[in-house]
């Protein structure tokens, strides 16, 4: 088997994990994305958890989460004058 060679990006810093996510959400309140697959339905649940319940830096505020299956869905939720809704 021939070797490819290459230089892996570099991690990306834990505080800023999901911001592009967040400011593309936001652009879009109301709409929900595909964030992530998960290996099982318990680590996606959990993830969707976490981010309902703002265990996310960049997701703290008005972002709901839900999973199906392994995927884990997203979006962000905001009324036209601005304020959040549960």
């Amino acid at each position: 088997m021939e070797m490819t060679w290459e230089e892996p990006s570099p991690p990306p810093h834990p505080y800023v994990r999901y911001a592009e996510e967040a400011d593309q959400l936001r652009k879009h309140p109301g709409r929900w994305a595909l964030l992530t697959v998960k290996d099982g339905r318990k680590a996606a649940r959990a993830m969707a958890n976490r981010i309902s319940t703002g265990g996310f830096k960049e997701l703290k505020d008005g972002f709901k989460g839900v999973s199906r299956g392994c995927k884990v869905y997203i979006r962000y939720v905001e009324d036209t004058s601005g304020e959040l809704l549960s």
